[in-house]
């Protein structure tokens, strides 16, 4: 254990200026054979990543003024096409295509332009998204290819164009099941096809009356000495005082703090 712990010391140490020198040195003489390189000249300080990592970084440091220089729209589509042809998680081979990008830099210029196209969805891309979903079902990973968009994008904004305001017996009928289920989204879901499992999971949070161990109306004594003794302990920390109360959310637990405190002030 001691002999592990010593080991992985030096590799995470710091490069001094003489291994500096012998790494470009040794790079010359054997070129990118960083297997030989390790054995002849590191072991057992080093491994083979570390000294391609740290040959990387200094390799780009020295050719590029700046690591983080900003892309260009041509190399943007040289990316774009790069991916196209070797596909994502290729980005050695895509790194290749570029004189001056890392396979880092690569991969995460591409995530970056993923997000980008993450922005406000048009009424042109809503009405494209429909069709889609009715020619070609939920198969959300190629729809999100037809519209340039990522896989969770498009399968959330879907739900949100066709979210409708909860019924009184949808409200009922998902009360009852989380009665029967607990909080089993996958099983409850299935009793609402027309609706997201992200959908209903937030409509219970938000609506406190759809839980069925929490109470509504008027509190109760022993709820009101529960709150008390919790406000004493915690102050107001509305989710340890719902906890300890049980039947009441933490909204709930501030609202009846907010009017009982109010109540007594205009005693006063």
């Amino acid at each position: 254990m001691k002999r592990l712990i010593e080991s992985r010391k030096r590799l995470n140490s710091r490069w001094n200026e003489n291994e500096v020198r012998k790494l470009l040195d040794a790079v010359i003489e054997h070129g990118t054979n960083w297997k030989i390189i390790w054995d002849q000249y590191f072991k057992p300080n080093r491994n083979p990543s570390s000294l391609r990592g740290k040959w990387e970084r200094l390799h780009y440091a020295k050719q590029r003024p700046s690591y983080h220089n900003p892309w260009t729209p041509e190399e943007d589509k040289i990316l774009a096409d790069g991916v196209a042809k070797f596909g994502v998680g290729k980005w050695a081979q895509i790194s290749k295509l570029f004189t001056f990008r890392d396979r880092h830099q690569v991969k995460n210029h591409w995530i970056d332009i993923l997000y980008r196209n993450r922005g406000k969805w048009t009424t042109e891309e809503d009405n494209l998204l429909l069709k889609l979903v009715e020619k070609f079902g939920i198969k959300w990973t190629l729809i999100g290819r037809h519209m340039n968009r990522a896989r969770n994008d498009v399968y959330s904004h879907y739900f949100f164009i066709i979210r409708k305001d909860w019924t009184n017996d949808e409200n009922l009928s998902l009360r009852n099941l989380v009665a029967k289920h607990g909080e089993n989204w996958k099983i409850i879901s299935e009793h609402f096809p027309n609706r997201s499992v992200y959908d209903i999971k937030m409509h219970y949070k938000r609506c406190s009356s759809i839980n069925p161990k929490v109470n509504k109306g008027r509190w109760k004594s022993d709820e009101i000495n529960a709150f008390n003794e919790a406000f004493l302990k915690f102050g107001k920390k509305w989710r340890h005082i719902a906890e300890f109360v049980r039947t009441r959310t933490p909204s709930q637990c501030c609202s009846y703090h907010q009017t009982h405190f109010s109540r007594k002030l205009k005693k006063i």
